[in-house]
């Protein structure tokens, strides 16, 4: 496009220079000169240099048709004119695309993705834990995560609906009313990795629910103010717990 542009501005001045040295030829001609012989005008440096008369037609051509050309020339640099805008326009839609994509990129690359579920029991200080057993949140993404809700429950197994989300679980009627418990509240959970942090807010018997279901839905924020959401669907046994199938892959955000 660049190289189209230059073209026609190459003939523009070419059809200037032509113009006017066809002129002070005539010039010269009419105060008694001649014009042909006279090295110090483009044509008569051609001349000198032993430019044939078939040339010498040729720009007489061109100056005889330089108001045409010169049509032609603006309505050509019109419509590079056009195709270079709407190239621009193509080319700032692109950037914005990829700006789009590379932010996107860029929150999923760095944003938190928080798990949880699995309790933990406290040491007695007598070779036991405490009966009180705390659900654990684990940030396995690379900023921190603003933990604004959680709502769970316990279930018995035999009982538990497992075909049906967690996510609905939690926000609709398929279980008795009471089951479901909502704590909100405002808490932060840095990155982690497979370390697991207690959330305080949410404690169990552990020992009297070996074998119900333990389950809920996490909601958080992560550092760019977007929420996201993850759920969990555990089995009590004797010492921890084990995930069902889906547990942690199947209802998340």
């Amino acid at each position: 496009m660049r190289h189209i542009l230059i073209i026609i501005l190459v003939g523009l001045i070419f059809i200037s220079i032509l113009e006017w040295d066809v002129n002070y030829q005539i010039s010269q001609y009419q105060q008694g000169g001649n014009p042909e012989q006279n090295e110090s005008t483009f044509f008569g440096g051609a001349v000198a240099l032993g430019l044939s008369d078939g040339l010498a037609n040729f720009w007489h051509w061109l100056y005889s048709n330089r108001e045409e050309l010169l049509v032609i020339f603006a309505a050509a640099l019109f419509l590079v004119t056009a195709i270079l805008a709407q190239y621009t326009k193509k080319l700032w839609r692109s950037t914005a695309d990829l700006v789009e994509k590379t932010e996107k990129t860029t929150k999923l690359h760095e944003r938190a993705y928080v798990f949880g579920g699995g309790p933990f029991g406290q040491p007695d200080g007598a070779g036991g834990v405490l009966p009180d057993w705390f659900m654990t949140i684990q940030n396995w993404g690379r900023t921190v995560a603003f933990v604004k809700k959680v709502r769970w429950g316990l279930y018995d197994a035999d009982k538990f609906p497992e075909s049906v989300s967690v996510s609905k679980l939690v926000e609709g009627s398929y279980l008795p009313a009471g089951i479901v418990q909502t704590v909100v509240k405002d808490d932060i959970y840095p990155p982690t990795g497979a370390t697991s942090l207690p959330y305080f807010w949410v404690a169990i018997k552990h020992e009297e629910n070996i074998g119900r279901i333990f389950f809920g839905k996490i909601d958080y924020e992560d550092v760019f103010r977007e929420a996201h959401y993850s759920t969990f669907k555990l089995k009590l046994i004797k010492g921890g717990s084990k995930p069902l199938p889906g547990c942690y892959s199947e209802d998340k955000d």
